[in-house]
């Protein structure tokens, strides 16, 4: 086995580990609550479906590509979102609950939906899917009820021995005027203390229709009284406003974490379908920001807080490509439990083009993988020389000759604090890294080429651009 193999080897099973990598978990768990896909099925009607009839011609769908959203899925695992998914639909009685949701959708098929580019875009837009999903179902039941606001009990008994916690108690509609229509949902309620005008729902879908067929909507979800024994590091609550024309759709996400989680402070993501765009081209945009109050790994000389954002295009078919930038990450390098490479403060970029035929061995036209920055933070203990590779305990001298860097490297280029060892980082990465699919390909030099050359990225994870202040109010007057 190659000795560089040897390192990437050591380095992917201690990066595994829970000691080096619990609070990368626990960001990726605490995301997956509101973004994996709710309960779903590949029939064609949801069991109990609404006549056709009676169907609102009002939908949020963007239609998305299933490359982009992983596909439709089967029931997932009960998380927070999958529950609360189930339960937004459930309002009128068992006549008219869906049972198994059409709405899962696989996103990240990865055990770590943020090992590159690609599959966050999958983890995070199939998050706008879903929920798109889930309202035009609520839309699609609301047509059902009377719409004169009267707060009504579901079967939901909170004193029943088969009370769900998960289900909402009571639920209201109201048309707010000609052309707008407010759903609420209400959770954990009695029925001798039923919920009042004054009290807050849990789920909150308003929407319009004008007269020129523009369609908006605003989408507001608390989940605190959703799950019983939810964690403080789980999403507490969530936000999606609609626009459609005639010239676009656009869902705007946002996703607001509990004070008390240790890292992450919000989440956006912003997805657009051009109405007017030729289908071969950029149909789909994908934005998203994740912003942190602090490092998932916690090291010392290492105060910068990190952010992942994301930008991704799509055509009609689901050709597409993404790219993720990853910033201020910090990245501990041991050899082991007792030697290391040190602490770095890195930024990295991931770009994958890829086809719409999910079902293709190799969906990829071109995968360019790397750290564009990697500064020296201090806390190197590995020898200088005389190290071993069995056991392996290799010294700096033996890890540049690996590597393939010049000799010399750890004492000269990359030996001083914010020194820059993006050489070295990049080395280590660049035959793939736990278990990741390493570059291959090349530029095709086609629209997605051009579409990545001028890829913007969201700045905010607040509404108003600056804090969550009003963020999550359940009023909307567009």
């Amino acid at each position: 086995m190659k000795k560089r193999n040897l390192i990437s080897d050591t380095l992917s099973t201690l990066y595994r580990s829970p000691k080096l990598l619990g609070k990368f978990c626990l960001a990726t768990t605490a995301v997956g609550l509101l973004l994996s896909g709710c309960g779903g099925s590949d029939s064609d009607s949801p069991s109990g479906a609404m006549p056709q009839n009676n169907i609102s011609p009002v939908s949020f769908d963007l239609e998305l590509p299933d490359s982009i959203t992983g596909g439709q899925g089967q029931p997932a695992a009960k998380t927070a979102s999958v529950a609360f998914a189930k339960g937004a639909a459930y309002f009128v009685g068992d006549s008219a609950k869906p049972g198994d949701l059409p709405c899962a959708y696989i996103g990240s098929n990865s055990d770590d939906p943020f090992e590159n580019g690609y599959e966050v875009t999958k983890f995070m837009v199939s998050a706008v899917a879903l929920w798109g999903c889930v309202a035009d179902l609520l839309v699609n039941v609301a047509d059902l009820v009377p719409h004169d606001g009267a707060i009504i009990e579901t079967d939901n008994d909170r004193n029943a021995e088969n009370y769900d916690a998960d289900d909402p108690t009571h639920y209201s509609v109201t048309d707010d005027s000609a052309v707008q229509t407010t759903v609420r949902l209400y959770y954990g309620y009695d029925r001798a203390e039923p919920p009042t005008g004054d009290d807050a729902a849990g789920f909150y879908l308003s929407w319009t229709e004008d007269a020129d067929g523009t369609l908006r909507g605003k989408m507001v979800i608390d989940t605190v009284g959703l799950d019983e024994a939810r964690s403080p590091d789980d999403p507490v609550q969530m936000r999606m406003d609609f626009v459609e024309d005639d010239s676009e759709k656009l869902h705007d996400m946002f996703l607001r974490f509990d004070e008390e989680n240790l890292w992450a402070d919000g989440l956006r993501i912003r997805v657009r379908k051009d109405l007017t765009a030729n289908s071969l081209e950029q149909v789909f945009t994908a934005q998203g920001l994740m912003a942190m109050t602090a490092q998932f790994i916690p090291l010392e000389g290492i105060d910068e807080l990190p952010d992942i954002g994301f930008f991704s295009v799509a055509n009609g078919f689901g050709d597409g490509a993404s790219i993720a930038q990853i910033n201020n990450i910090g990245l501990p390098i041991p050899l082991n439990f007792e030697r290391s490479l040190g602490a770095y403060l890195a930024a990295k970029e991931d770009v994958y083009f890829f086809d719409g035929d999910q079902t293709a061995d190799e969906p990829w036209d071109w995968i360019d993988k790397r750290f564009t920055s990697a500064r020296y933070r201090g806390g190197r203990t590995a020898l200088e020389t005389g190290g071993t590779w069995i056991p392996f305990n290799p010294s700096l001298d033996m890890v540049e000759t690996a590597l393939e860097l010049d000799a010399g490297y750890f004492a000269n280029q990359c030996a001083e604090i914010d020194d820059e060892c993006v050489d070295f980082m990049n080395a280590v990465f660049i035959d793939g890294f736990a278990d990741q699919a390493p570059n291959q390909g090349q530029d095709p030099n086609d629209w997605r080429s051009l579409s990545l050359q001028s890829a913007t990225y969201l700045d905010t994870v607040y509404p108003n651009g600056v804090d969550w202040t009003d963020a999550f109010e359940q009023d909307f007057q567009p």
